[in-house]
């Protein structure tokens, strides 16, 4: 099971911590093998622990890292058109993103800070990795000179001082520890975002455009999904200026194709609710084992 995009080492895609194109001629495939190759040693250890796990529970220990026990029940919450082209993509199955609004915590949020007749913009940089002060500042130094209403989730990691310092910035913004993500975004006319897959996935169900910001771990390789599927703009950290960001922001609140794609997306979503396909692939797989 993957939460992300499918992780299996082949020299048909590269690892997912580098932000490469797809590519599928010698030079791509020697590229991504020489990719994980670089990674084997960051593998070994967790290869080691999940063959120790094996042992103990009496499983078939794994060949290699990263290696599937099953070419029959690998899950992965990925769309498969916003996966790279794999040859061995009947051994996954693509369950697309599970999201119940439900059951998530309700967070608190004043509406009446987002004026109505303004186009919302979005932006979080996830949980984890989201201590990103320099970035925050060049986000709303952007968009100042936007007719917008930006709302900023900073998260726990951010100080009291920092974000009094981020709000003198763009006075009009809304700056806050954490905001209600899938009511933003039913509302939000673009995303700024890290490129974690969770808030790529609820960006494809609400069709909002993104532009992600990649920080670390698999992000670069989902932003670099996100810019072949064509729903969204990429920008690396390195490559962050107020004038690059803002160039990017308004080609994704002014570009139509960007919607027309994403709309292909949210169709694909709707018809295929990702709880059900894994459950009923679950459920499938142990009929045969049985």
């Amino acid at each position: 099971m993957s939460t992300s995009v499918p992780i299996t080492i082949t020299s048909a895609v590269p690892p997912a911590i580098f932000g490469w194109e797809h590519r599928a001629d010698l030079f791509g495939r020697l590229r991504n093998w020489v990719g994980w190759q670089m990674l084997s040693p960051v593998l070994r250890p967790a290869y080691r622990l999940e063959n120790k796990f094996a042992t103990e529970w009496s499983l078939p220990r794994s060949p290699r890292p990263l290696a599937q026990r099953s070419s029959h029940a690998y899950l992965t919450t990925c769309p498969p058109e916003f996966d790279f082209p794999r040859p061995d993509v009947a051994q996954y199955t693509y369950c697309g993103p599970f999201v119940d609004p439900d059951i998530r915590v309700n967070i608190p949020f004043d509406w009446t800070k987002v004026p109505p007749n303004q186009p919302l913009i979005y932006v979080s940089l996830g949980t984890e990795f989201n201590n990103q002060i320099n970035v925050y500042r060049v986000i709303l130094q952007a968009i100042q000179t936007m007719q917008v209403t930006p709302v900023v989730s900073v998260g726990k990691n951010i100080g009291d001082i920092e974000i009094n310092h981020l709000q003198q910035l763009h006075p009009t913004a809304v700056v806050v520890r954490s905001a209600p993500q899938l009511e933003m975004l039913q509302r939000a006319d673009a995303f700024i975002t890290h490129a974690g897959m969770n808030s790529v996935l609820e960006s494809l169900i609400y069709g909002v455009p993104t532009v992600a910001i990649p920080i670390t771990a698999d992000q670069p390789g989902i932003a670099a999904r996100i810019r072949r599927a064509g729903v969204g703009e990429v920008i690396t950290p390195k490559q962050l200026t107020k004038e690059r960001l803002l160039q990017k922001l308004t080609l994704v609140l002014n570009t139509p194709l960007y919607r027309l794609n994403l709309k292909k997306f949210q169709d694909w979503i709707n018809a295929h609710p990702g709880v059900v396909l894994a459950a009923d692939k679950i459920e499938t797989f142990f009929q045969q084992e049985r």
